[in-house]
């Protein structure tokens, strides 16, 4: 439905539709949108968010559609490059804090949140919750979301900002001291089976890259120091102490000019026609040197794929890309299902039941 107050009940729609769709509203809305980018329009969509949203839609087409638009990403890559009003910033991490906004030149479309309002509280799921003084938060962490193991090897090189965002290992107060958690034998390890399982151990926290599962059915690690240690957390949005909440202030970039130039180098190598003497290398080597990364002598679609990993971390692409490359049917940490079918959700069973004009999607 499309229209305020309109009650049609809608049916299944065929993807090229919506495709065909979404396309046509982007560019109709084009010339309401402002070609500025500054406070006054931070957070509002502008003429560039609309291209970048494009950009990402052509990217896509052939999996949406069967359709190749690759040129057409290029030219409304171009459009956002063309406009000068984005660069990629020097300081990565910045752009992450709890203070980013309008003056972060590389952001193109952002969510704004203030730590009242909720719905920004990433800090609280990937920190250790023996983390709390180290960024001295009035809440204590829960520490539910790790890096999978598999994902770490994308983060190749110490020297790249992108990787120090990375937290593994032993960690550390900023005072140099060391996180010391104050448990039992049996606290830090529920299957241990010595009779001194009550006795007290300081032990020097240490995230751990291997996930080791105890219950694979639950998808459960333990209930343990052991098992809460387990797994590398990526601090790409700082916590924010400021906040006396778990929401923290932290705008969400959506979209990025990073993003632009991976997107024109792909659409490229994909076969899209070259513009203003641009290269894929070129492009690629732009953003790593900004990264403090190692520039590269060739790139090729698994390069860019590696790339957009280290990239945009934790900004929920991910998904996005891996359909795209082919590689959402692979197999890493406990996933062993190629089920192309997959790609879509399920229609929720309540949805169905009063809308019988639905079909559910292929494979449910």
């Amino acid at each position: 439905l499309t229209k305020f107050g309109e009650t049609t009940t809608p049916t299944t729609t065929p993807r090229k539709d919506i495709f065909a769709f979404i396309e046509k509203e982007l560019l109709e809305v084009i010339p309401n949108l402002s070609s500025n980018v500054d406070a006054t329009t931070y957070g509002r969509p502008t003429k560039f968010t609309a291209y970048a949203l494009l950009a990402k839609l052509y990217l896509n087409s052939e999996v949406y559609t069967g359709q190749k638009r690759y040129d057409d990403v290029v030219k409304m890559c171009d459009n956002v490059i063309s406009s000068n009003k984005f660069a990629l910033e020097t300081n990565f991490a910045k752009m992450f804090d709890i203070d980013n906004g309008p003056q972060i030149k590389e952001i193109i479309f952002s969510v704004p949140f203030d730590n009242i309002s909720g719905g920004q509280f990433l800090a609280r799921y990937y920190l250790h919750r023996a983390m709390r003084a180290k960024y001295e938060l009035p809440f204590t962490p829960s520490g539910a979301i790790s890096v999978q193991e598999e994902y770490l090897a994308n983060f190749n090189e110490p020297a790249d900002v992108r990787a120090k965002m990375l937290l593994g290992g032993k960690q550390y107060l900023d005072s140099g001291l060391p996180i010391i958690v104050k448990t039992t034998k049996k606290g830090f390890d529920a299957d241990y089976t010595g009779t001194d399982g009550s006795a007290s151990i300081d032990y020097h926290l240490e995230l751990m890259p291997k996930l080791e599962f105890r219950n694979v059915a639950a998808f459960d690690l333990g209930n343990d120091e052991k098992a809460w240690a387990q797994g590398f957390r990526y601090a790409k949005f700082f916590p924010d102490k400021t906040s006396t909440t778990r929401n923290q202030g932290n705008d969400f970039p959506f979209l990025r000019y990073s993003d632009v130039l991976l997107m024109k180098a792909e659409a490229i190598l994909r076969g899209a026609a070259a513009t203003s003497g641009s290269t894929p290398l070129a492009l690629v080597n732009n953003l790593r040197k900004i990264r403090n990364a190692t520039e590269l002598a060739t790139v090729n679609l698994e390069t860019i794929y590696a790339e957009r990993a280290r990239e945009f971390c934790n900004e929920n692409w991910r998904r996005n890309d891996m359909i795209r490359f082919g590689k959402f049917e692979g197999k890493w940490g406990l996933k062993t299902d190629t089920d192309v079918n997959k790609r879509l959700f399920p229609i929720p069973r309540n949805i169905l039941n009063i809308n019988p004009k639905l079909t559910q999607n292929p494979g449910y």
